[in-house]
């Protein structure tokens, strides 16, 4: 029998959830759910509120939830408990795995290069009938298999990183990602870069420019 956490839909971290999905997970409880389904709307609770509460004992949790009984708060507090820890088990597993499509070399047709930098190049391509943009990683042909393997894990690092930030409205949304070839996926944004935009064709206004500066570096910023 699949538990709360495997049958709600969404597919971020569980301390991303809105409260919309902090709900589903409580409507998927075998026992208490009417009134802890209650008890999260009257506190608005969040994924972010359900980290920080499974934490916590049943004493604590009746401090918060007053509405729920010892019993009641004892069950909240085991079901968060092995919520978070059937969370820990799966990314420890494979963290990329279980959020991005692995891709096979054969599934991604390479086109035009439009942009490079320090990480590889970046490719215009074709996956699943749409157009991609397919960062590579840039492979140096004389590297041992010991700096090779180091090279490995420095994708996967920018993959996950890629994966913590990719729900971020104003960060590319990663599609999946090629081992063999050391590719990230991302969907393709046919407007060209924030360069361009900024310097080479001008096209921003004023306010418009810095809006879109201090949106850049706030973010960056947070993370």
């Amino acid at each position: 029998m699949k538990s709360g956490y495997d049958r709600v839909k969404s597919q971020l971290p569980v301390e991303y959830w809105s409260n919309e999905e902090c709900l589903e997970w409580v409507a998927n409880l075998p026992e208490h759910k009417d009134k802890i389904r209650e008890a999260f709307i009257g506190n608005n609770v969040d994924g972010q509120m359900m980290k920080e509460l499974s934490s916590k004992n049943n004493l604590e949790l009746r401090r918060i939830f007053p509405s729920l009984n010892l019993d009641e708060c004892n069950y909240l507090s085991l079901e968060l408990k092995k919520l978070f820890k059937s969370e820990s088990a799966s990314s420890s597993q494979d963290a990329i795995a279980l959020f991005f499509n692995k891709i096979s070399p054969t599934e991604l047709e390479l086109e035009e290069e439009i942009a490079q930098g320090n990480f590889g190049k970046v490719f215009r391509a074709k996956y699943a009938h749409q157009d991609v943009a397919a960062k590579r990683l840039k492979l140096n042909p004389s590297l041992s298999s010991a700096e090779k393997q180091q090279t490995i894990i420095e994708f996967v690092s920018e993959a996950k990183r890629m994966f913590l930030v990719c729900f971020h409205p104003n960060i590319v949304r990663p599609l999946g990602y090629c081992v063999e070839e050391c590719t990230l996926v991302l969907e393709y944004l046919n407007k060209g870069s924030v360069e361009s935009a900024l310097i080479k064709r001008n096209e921003l206004s004023d306010p418009d420019e810095m809006c879109l500066v201090i949106r850049v570096i706030s973010f960056i910023y947070l993370c």
